[in-house]
């Protein structure tokens, strides 16, 4: 064995070389002794990389997550070197270097191999499956922290280990940094000759430096030994600013370690802070942070701080002005924010810059800075209203009442506008009054009339479309809209810390869809930001209701403008059209040029089960991968199998909604969108949901450009192909009984999809139809309508305003090939997502009995 100083001084030096390797994205996979070579001054190399695989461009820094990295291939090696997956001939990647790490680090530490069996066949069982001896056991002197590094290096499964060689090289270099000042500790230090001055002053003087120096070294060590490897663990989870607060203060005790400041370098982003007037103070915090967890930043202006490269919570106070909270991201660079003399602030309202705004396909306008409210209107706020009399005060309904295009009296209006007890109020109401409990959740089943009188009442106005969309910041909203109050039984309390906006309001993502100004067309007004009984990705689309609609999830806030806008601000504006109804689709020839874009050779698949989760009750969820049709790519999956029914499984493969676009983590999906498809698995079917081209882990953002939807629709339909491939390799899956089930935009693809793959033998199209906008005719699903020939279920809401019934939904069920008994369409009374919930999933599971049969 070697001294355990050397043992970590040349440990350190071989996880830093490992680093270096899988940041240029090289896994070695021949890790060994006699590929390791010491210098004559010191310095230990990496040799011999002839069996190295080059991994996918999206192999990152030590602060990604595991699975980012993309696996290589193949059974190569030295057997005692090789890890459990690679001797199984699974795919390897940095990790398997781990291991190989931790093998030589044994050796040197043990003077042993960790598994000595004389047969090959015997050594491959025995790292497959017994535990290695712990190194204490064969050297005394070693020590329990370099074992834990070791065995944990030796972990049978994967992600069990280091996640990354620089998180190994930090535990090493924290071990190293302990030991090595052990051996200066007060014992080394009193043992000196000069020391031993037989006075008691001096002695005392000793003692006394001899504790400072040991408290030094003690924060030393906690720096190195525990701060550092729990800041690369925070980083990986993407918890940056603990892992920030975390290194900042192991700073302070090891300001020039080389680690540390690698690790503020890549986590941080120097930002310059400045603010409206100057001389406000500035505190900060994480945006999962509890909401008083404020650090303070100093006095603005600030310049060049380095703070976490993250979306986080900024306060900004002077006296005499208004407090104002806000979500910033830090890449901006330079953030300024502006406050308010404090008695010109409207309570309850903040202030919101104006500016060039642009709104889809409409001119742009010229926004004044103007104020909203902070929350959503409350029951308590409204119970106000409707106590002071007003719904009986004329003056505050100024606007004619049109109910789907008949005009009514002011009197026939009054007698809608009413509770479930025939009283004045909300339709959720009764008795003119709101639950129990509820006085500060936001008011429901209001009508746009009775949004425009409350405004009025309080000397404000509904924001127009483009003040609302303004405030709620989509860009700056994407990445928390999927905290809002979605999916849920119901409105929820406002001012929920988790739901704040860019410019300080709360809740404009989910909870309560909120009435605008504006006209869509004579017949509906535009309602706006997603309610509770809505998937998340809602909250970026546009929606128009009839103004008397009173549904349970509309709700409102108001505005407030220094000036009367002008027209081009409050006029009507058209969602953009296209009236498929006009449009004929491509001859069978041009057809047959579109479907021979979608076809791909059936090259070797090579599948893989990357892991398995067996933790839920109903399922358990095996996380695969296969080789793409395209490229060098792999295309990662989930598959839900059922607990409840045995194999071989009736499998659905599942297309999201756009959302899928905007994240990038297929974890948040089964958050938004798991509802809606987590109950065929209940049901006994396994649920494929492949990671298509550009969606999650593979975006590559919004595809709004032609030329890039047409790409991604048909990387997609590989990938959907190369699924189905997938499946059939699958003793577990019965690979002649699988349905296709998109929703919103797979549902508005689906026909793409199942018009180039023949083999399902059911479809179900949940809010699809046919996109308003025009892409490249090979992209477009009006084109393969016709040569569709699955039995296809759609479900949509009548009152679409995205995929209108008329112009959209219609078109589509009356071109689908499918002969007329095996097509069915299902409308509800509803909006994008039939809120149906229940009847929407038996009319699903009925339609895959029919086609599919029933399962046991």
């Amino acid at each position: 064995p070697l001294q355990e100083r050397e043992v970590a001084r040349l440990g350190v030096q071989l996880a830093e070389g490992l680093a270096a390797a899988h940041e240029q994205r090289v896994v070695h996979r021949d890790l060994k002794p006699a590929n390791l070579r010491v210098t004559p001054d010191g310095r230990l190399k990496i040799l011999d990389f002839g069996l190295a695989k080059l991994v996918r461009p999206d192999v990152v820094s030590a602060t990604a997550t595991t699975e980012s990295f993309t696996e290589t291939q193949g059974v190569a090696g030295t057997l005692p070197y090789m890890a459990p997956e690679q001797l199984r001939g699974e795919g390897v990647d940095h990790r398997t270097d781990i291991w190989a790490a931790g093998v030589v680090l044994y050796e040197m530490a043990t003077g042993r191999h960790p598994f000595e069996a004389k047969f090959a066949a015997a050594l491959a069982a025995d790292i497959q499956t017994k535990p290695p001896v712990p190194p204490s056991q064969l050297n005394p002197k070693s020590s329990r922290r370099l074992e834990e590094i070791i065995l944990k290096c030796l972990e049978k499964e994967p992600e069990h280990r280091y996640p990354a060689a620089k998180h190994l090289q930090i535990a090493l270099a924290a071990y190293e940094s302990k030991i090595t000042g052990r051996e200066v500790g007060l014992r080394a230090l009193l043992r000196q000759p000069k020391f031993a001055i037989p006075t008691i002053l001096l002695t005392l003087a000793v003692v006394v430096s001899a504790v400072w120096f040991w408290v030094q070294q003690s924060h030393a060590s906690w720096a190195r030994t525990e701060a550092l490897p729990e800041a690369a663990r925070l980083i990986g989870q993407g918890k940056i600013y603990a892992a920030f607060r975390l290194l900042r203060r192991a700073e302070a005790y090891v300001p020039d370690d080389p680690i540390l400041k690698q690790m503020l370098l890549e986590s941080t982003t120097p930002v310059t802070v400045r603010t409206t007037p100057a001389g406000a103070d500035v505190y900060v915090r994480d945006f999962f942070d509890e909401p008083d967890a404020w650090e303070f930043l100093g006095s603005a202006p600030l310049d060049e701080l380095r703070l976490p490269t993250a979306t986080l919570v900024f306060k900004i106070s002077r006296e005499g002005f208004e407090t104002r909270e806000l979500l910033a991201f830090t890449l901006a660079r330079t953030l300024g924010f502006s406050l308010q003399p404090a008695g010109e602030v409207p309570p309850n309202m903040v202030h919101v810059p104006g500016g060039r705004y642009e709104l889809f396909s409409t001119p742009v306008v010229e926004l004044d800075d103007y104020w909203v409210d902070k929350y959503e209107v409350t029951n308590r706020q409204f119970e106000t209203f409707v106590d002071r009399g007003g719904y009986e005060k004329r003056e505050y309904w100024t606007e004619r009442f049109v109910k789907d295009g008949v005009v009514l009296s002011w009197e026939e209006a009054r007698q809608v506008f009413r509770d479930r007890t025939g009283r004045p109020g909300p339709a959720t109401w009764e008795l003119s009054t709101y639950p129990d409990g509820e006085d500060d959740y936001a008011v429901g089943g209001v009508s746009w009339y009775e949004a425009v009188a409350y405004c009025a009442s309080v000397d404000k106005q509904l924001p127009t479309v483009y003040h609302w969309y303004n405030a709620a910041d989509l860009g700056g909203m994407t990445e928390f809209a999927r905290f809002g109050n979605f999916q849920t039984d119901g409105p929820a309390k406002v001012g929920h810390p988790l739901r704040l906006g860019v410019n300080g309001t709360y809740d404009m993502a989910g909870n309560i869809k909120e009435w605008v100004w504006n006209q869509a067309d004579l017949r509906r007004r535009y309602i706006l930001g997603a309610g509770w009984n809505e998937p998340s990705y809602y909250f970026h689309d546009y929606d128009a209701q009839r103004p008397f609609d009173r549904q349970a999830t509309y709700g409102f806030r108001c505005a407030k403008y220094g000036a009367p806008l002008p027209a081009s601000q409050t006029d009507r504006i058209a969602q953009p059209f296209r009236d498929y109804r006009q449009e004929t689709p491509v001859p069978d020839e041009v057809f047959a040029v579109y479907k021979s874009l979608y076809r791909y050779d059936r090259t070797p698949l090579d599948g893989r089960v990357e892991s398995i989760d067996d933790s839920f009750e109903h399922w358990r969820v095996d996380r695969v991968s296969f080789t793409a049709a395209y490229g060098n790519e792999r295309v990662p999956a989930l598959l839900f199998l059922p607990k409840n029914a045995r194999p071989p499984y009736q499998t659905v493969v599942y297309f999201p909604g756009a959302n899928a676009f905007l994240q990038r983590s297929s974890s948040s999906a089964v958050d938004d969108e798991g509802y809606w498809f987590l109950f065929l698995v209940r049901s006994g079917r396994a649920v494929l949901f492949p990671i298509y081209k550009g969606t999650y882990e593979r975006s590559t953002g919004y595809p709004a450009l032609p030329h890039v939807w047409r790409d991604i629709m048909i990387h997609s339909a590989k990938d959907l192909g190369r699924a189905l491939d997938y499946l059939e390799t699958r003793a577990d899956i019965d690979a002649r009984k699988l349905a296709y089930y998109g929703l919103s935009m797979g549902a508005g693809v689906g026909p793409i999809m199942t018009a180039v793959e023949p083999r399902f033998r059911a479809s179900i199209l949940l809010g699809g139809g046919l996109y308003f906008w025009r892409r490249p005719p090979e992209s477009e699903a009006f084109n393969f309508l016709l040569r569709v020939t699955v039995p296809t279920l759609m479900i949509n809401g009548r009152h679409d305003f995205f995929f209108q019934w008329e112009t959209s939904q219609a078109p589509m069920f009356k071109l689908l090939g499918t002969p007329p008994a095996d097509k069915r369409h299902r409308i509800f009374e509803s909006g994008h997502i039939p809120t149906e919930q229940q009847e929407v999933i038996k009319e699903i599971l009925d339609w895959l009995d029919q086609h599919l049969g029933p399962v046991g």
